[in-house]
């Protein structure tokens, strides 16, 4: 169900792998994601985001058990109209 509102939100999502590599059931692949937000937002942000990105994933018989994603989601959120507030903390 997620992943169903995720696309919904970002229907032109694309991976654009530019390296890859395999070791027995474990997949990584390293590139660019990239999207435009679907929504209305109160900004003046650009919908469009391009940003790179790290992905792995572990199968088994033909399955994918384990799904892992490195990037950072700024781009993205601020096509949303969110923005993470400054933390002094951080």
């Amino acid at each position: 169900r997620g992943w169903e509102q995720y696309f919904a939100c970002f229907q032109d999502y694309r991976i654009d792998v530019d390296d890859g590599m395999t070791e027995g059931e474990v997949v990584a692949v390293f590139g660019w994601a990239s999207g435009t937000y679907s929504g209305t937002i109160d900004s003046d942000a650009s919908k469009a985001w391009r940003i790179p990105g790290a992905w792995r994933a572990r199968t088994h018989e033909g399955h994918v058990t384990e799904w892992r994603v490195w990037a950072n989601i700024e781009p993205m959120m601020r096509s949303m109209g969110i923005r993470r507030e400054a933390r002094p903390d951080l």
